[in-house]
C-alpha cells in the first residue's frame, strides 16, 4: 500500500475516466502508468526493489540470475541483481541485425534459472516473448516479476501459454484501494474504473 500512495503522490499512475487516455495500442484507457517517475526518487527506487525482493522470497522463487525487458524494465533489473549481488542479461525484442547479432545481452550459463523483470505488465507481450527465448539459450525461466500489473487476464493466458507465471509489486487493485483512501478518485469513477477492468479493451470504444 506505501508503495501505491507514492506512486499516486508522484502521478506515476494517473486516472482519468472522464476524458480517457489513449494507449500506444490505440485503445482508450481511464488510467496511464508511467514507472520511470518511480525512477527519480532514490528511497523510491529503494522500496520497489525491496517489495521485488520480498515478492521471490515469499513465493520461493529461485534466481541465479536477473533479466530485463527492454527499455523500461532494464533499470528495475539492474538494481535487483545489484541487491541480490546476482549476473544481469538483457533480452532484446529481436536479434541485433549487426555484429554478433545477439538478442541476449549479457553472460547467460546454461541450467541457471533467469527472473525477468518488466516494468508495467499489460497484456505481457514483451516478457513473454522474452521467455521462450532465454529457454533456447539453455537457461531456464519461469518467472516475470512487474513493477505494476493490470492485471488483465489476456497477460495471465499469455504467460500460460509459456509455462510462466506473474508477481506484481504494485497491483490494479492496491492502486485503487490507496486512491480511495487518499481521496484521489470519487466512488463514481471508482464504479467506472472496475467496469473497465472486467473487458479493458471494448470499454473505450466510441469515445
Amino acid at each position: 500500500m506505501e508503495l501505491a500512495k507514492h506512486a499516486l503522490k508522484l502521478n506515476a499512475v494517473t486516472f482519468s475516466p472522464d476524458n480517457p487516455y489513449t494507449w500506444a495500442s490505440g485503445y482508450k484507457m481511464p488510467i496511464y502508468n508511467d514507472n520511470r517517475l518511480l525512477l527519480s526518487d532514490p528511497a523510491i527506487r529503494k522500496l520497489v526493489v525491496s517489495e521485488l525482493v520480498k515478492l521471490l522470497q515469499v513465493n520461493n522463487i529461485k534466481a541465479d540470475c536477473i533479466g530485463g525487458v527492454p527499455t523500461a524494465g532494464l533499470p528495475w533489473a539492474a538494481s535487483l541483481a545489484d541487491a541480490l549481488f546476482l549476473p544481469l542479461i538483457y533480452v532484446r525484442d529481436e536479434p541485433k541485425k549487426h555484429g554478433l547479432q545477439k538478442q541476449i545481452e549479457g553472460k547467460i550459463e546454461p541450467g541457471m534459472e533467469v527472473v525477468l523483470v518488466e516494468d508495467v505488465i499489460s497484456t505481457g507481450g514483451s516478457a513473454a516473448k522474452a521467455v521462450p527465448v532465454v529457454r533456447e539459450a539453455g537457461a531456464k525461466c519461469s518467472t516475470v516479476l512487474g513493477i505494476f500489473s493490470y492485471g488483465f487476464k489476456e497477460a495471465t493466458d499469455k504467460f500460460d501459454s509459456v509455462g510462466a507465471k506473474i508477481y506484481s509489486a504494485l497491483t490494479y487493485q492496491d492502486l485503487l484501494t490507496a486512491a480511495i483512501e487518499t481521496g484521489y478518485v470519487s466512488k463514481e469513477n471508482l464504479k467506472t474504473l472496475e467496469e473497465w477492468q472486467k473487458s479493458p479493451f471494448t470499454w473505450g470504444m466510441g469515445r
